[in-house]
């Protein structure tokens, strides 16, 4: 019995100990390490795996609807009759940033079944931090405006950034965007579609903080003038 990996199977949520009371209850009378929390996955993962894996089968996607509930009759496996599927898919889902963080094999076994994530649902990884702003989700969505708002991003351009390789590293998930991210990279391309003040386009398309860093990096352009004028 690999009794190490068991324990850590334990600890991070993937077996359903900890999710229910009495179970937790036996080990903590014999002094069980539960490990750090943030680890701790608070839906039993290799369950929810395998009712995943069994509405996949049957229906052919992950688009699971929040109240599913695991039928009890063919063709569904009856040993996760009454299993509230929508309910977990969601809590998986909201959960995305903690798996792509310490559970990237997790990840790996949920894309053989085509999961979705839904960066919007995405919760942070912090627990105790704030619900992030409407700036941040954008960003989490889509990527660097910088990137995704160009009318084409043309292949070349794409195959160079890859080639220079990862500039950021970002510790957190959410700061993905980043990673490749660099204005000289896209800088021309702005200026042929005639886009000679970025900041004051980034603040009007709803990014006033990256907005801000631009022009503080970057400079301002007519807009800005235009409007100190206007004021003078």
């Amino acid at each position: 019995m690999q009794l190490g990996l068991i324990a850590k199977r334990i600890r991070e949520g993937s077996l359903e100990v900890k999710h229910l009371p009495e179970r937790k209850a036996a080990l903590d009378a014999i002094g069980f390490d539960w490990g750090d929390e943030k680890y701790f996955i608070d839906e039993p993962f290799e369950k929810a795996m395998c009712a995943f894996f069994g509405y996949y089968l049957v229906r052919g996607d992950t688009l699971v609807p929040d109240d599913f509930v695991m039928p009890d009759e063919d063709p569904w496996p009856r040993a996760l009759a009454g299993y509230e599927v929508g309910r977990a898919v969601r809590r998986i889902r909201e959960l995305q940033h903690s798996f792509e963080a310490y559970h990237m094999e997790k990840v790996e076994m949920l894309r053989m079944i085509e999961f979705l994530w839904f960066p919007s649902l995405a919760l942070p990884l912090d627990r105790n931090e704030g619900e992030p702003s409407l700036e941040q989700m954008y960003l989490i969505s889509f990527g660097h405006p910088n990137y995704c708002q160009l009318r084409e991003l043309p292949p070349a351009t794409i195959e160079m950034i890859f080639e220079k390789g990862p500039l950021h590293e970002a510790e957190d998930p959410k700061l993905w965007w980043k990673t490749y991210y660099n204005w000289d990279y896209v800088k021309d391309l702005w200026y042929k579609q005639g886009c000679r003040d970025r900041a004051f386009a980034l603040n009007r398309t709803g990014y006033p903080v990256l907005a801000a860093e631009h022009a503080a990096q970057y400079g301002t352009g007519y807009y800005d003038e235009f409007f100190a004028f206007l004021n003078d």
